[in-house]
């Protein structure tokens, strides 16, 4: 891909140009990691508060049972 027309060395200005693509593409993948991650960490906080809140009954409605 890099390698010159008589395969004897590389072209660095093209070997560039490859790296940079590479480079690039991490760059899209980290960012579109990093969304998937927040939003996972946003319905994560609010599952919590769900949970918080069924317990919260729940403990309420143990306590109105054993009076």
């Amino acid at each position: 891909m890099v390698a010159e027309n008589d395969r004897a060395g590389l072209s660095p200005m093209d070997f560039v140009a490859v790296l940079t693509k590479v480079v690039q593409d991490q760059d899209r993948l980290i960012a579109n990691q990093q969304e998937i991650l927040r939003k996972q960490k946003d319905q994560l906080e609010s599952q919590k508060e769900c949970l918080e809140q069924i317990f919260s009954r729940l403990a309420e409605l143990k306590s109105e049972r054993d009076r």
